[in-house]
């Protein structure tokens, strides 16, 4: 029979080597136009990582919109430390300087991208489910790293996700006619694609 001491490092020794890896993606916003600007002055879509765990060097992990190809984008040899947030802009230029702001090279689909983060050995460390995204609402975990996914009005990018989340995103009603000065009568339809939505409207 083993002692606790030994228990212990035996199952440590047991776990792959990214079972203990603790940077996770925590927050991602892929319809920017109000947010912050990358260092070009655009308003490029972002990904958020947030360590919970000891400091990691991530040279060589891999950052992907597609399960299938879970290197699509490299990370340089950058290190986030314990409780530190590091973005990664979803911009599609592809710069991997250490020091300097990375960005991947590919964009995230409003309309729902799944991402992965693996490790350079290849284990699958987390992923961030694909959700439909209104401009300038976000997509995370409360509390940070560890939590339920939640929708943000406030996106806090680089920060906590201590704004409050919401269960469910709606887009703006769509209008059968556009917007205009008409000479004769029409009859204007109201329509959300969310499943039990209520429009309020007033005249």
């Amino acid at each position: 029979m083993l002692n606790g001491f030994a228990a212990f490092a035996w199952c440590a020794a047991c776990l792959p080597a990214h079972a203990a890896a603790s940077p996770r993606i925590n927050e991602v916003l892929a319809a920017n136009t109000a947010s912050i600007e990358d260092e070009d002055g655009d308003s490029s879509d972002w990904i958020e990582l947030h360590n919970h765990g000891p400091a990691v060097n991530l040279r060589d992990w891999g950052l992907s919109d597609g399960k299938a190809d879970p290197f699509k984008w490299r990370f340089p040899g950058v290190t986030i430390n314990s409780n530190q947030f590091l973005i990664v802009w979803a911009s599609g230029k592809d710069r991997r300087t250490p020091g300097a702001p990375l960005h991947a090279n590919f964009r995230i689909d409003s309309d729902g991208d799944a991402l992965y983060l693996t490790d350079a050995a290849g284990g699958a460390v987390d992923s961030a489910p694909a959700a439909s995204l209104p401009p300038d609402i976000s997509f995370g975990r409360t509390p940070d790293g560890t939590g339920a996914w939640a929708f943000f009005a406030a996106p806090t990018p680089g920060a906590a996700n201590t704004t409050a989340g919401f269960a469910e995103a709606l887009f703006p009603p769509a209008f059968s006619h556009t917007g205009g000065m008409y000479t004769d009568a029409l009859l204007l339809a109201m329509s959300s694609t969310a499943t039990g939505a209520v429009i309020r409207y007033t005249l």
